[in-house]
């Protein structure tokens, strides 16, 4: 009723309180985008996981992701707010200007602010996804809030793997043998799962230990 407008990616599940003197979203999986109506008196906040995002009025993206809850802001500006407790340590804030964002890393901090580009950051609303060196696990997790089966890998070594490249989210086969193309991976699909595995033989120990890990690039 205040003029908000809310856009939920696939898979994506909000719950929304109102009140006279707050307004509160929770995001309980998935993405969302949030363009916020002005409101001096009534602050607007946004929870996922251990991460508040707090504005009055901007535009800013919100995603629960594999490896931790990552704030977006394309308007305005915002404060993010670790809200774990730790040893009763102040919480650590961070604020955010348009075209930057941070991360509540799983088990770790709160990042610091980085730049992102708004339209790789929003290219779910029309269909796309853009990844820049982001982890296989972050987009296998994206790939099953559009699929029907769970999309699964062999072994946690290769969440490691990154990503770079651009996909169409309407055809999720496309999408999911593209990245598997270019990390050198197989997908074997049956009646109840999807599984990425490896082409050849497992990488010795050794091998794994580097610091680079393998990049996938595609443009589609």
């Amino acid at each position: 009723a205040d003029g908000s407008r809310i856009d939920l990616d696939a898979g994506s599940e909000i719950v929304v309180q109102y009140s006279s003197q707050r307004r509160q979203v929770e995001l309980v999986h998935g993405q969302a985008y949030f363009s916020v109506a002005k409101d001096p008196a009534r602050p607007f906040e946004v929870r996922a996981g251990g991460a508040m995002a707090q504005a009055l009025g901007t535009r800013f993206v919100v995603a629960r992701r594999a490896e931790g809850e990552r704030v977006s802001v394309t308007e305005g500006r915002v404060q993010v707010t670790d809200l774990r407790v730790d040893g009763g340590a102040a919480h650590q804030v961070v604020q955010l200007t348009a075209n930057q964002s941070t991360t509540l890393v799983e088990d770790g901090p709160l990042l610091a602010p980085v730049a992102h580009e708004p339209a790789s950051t929003l290219s779910w609303l029309d269909g796309n996804v853009t990844y820049r060196r982001e982890s296989l696990r972050n987009v296998v997790a994206d790939l099953n809030r559009y699929s029907s089966r769970p999309i699964v890998l062999q072994d946690e070594a290769m969440a490691r793997m990154q990503v770079t490249g651009r996909w169409q989210t309407g055809d999720l086969d496309a999408w999911l043998d593209s990245v598997a193309r270019a990390l050198s991976l197989r997908v074997v699909r049956d009646g109840e799962r999807i599984v990425l595995t490896r082409s050849g033989p497992a990488p010795r120990a050794s091998d794994q230990s580097g610091a680079d890990a393998p990049t996938a690039r595609g443009l589609q």
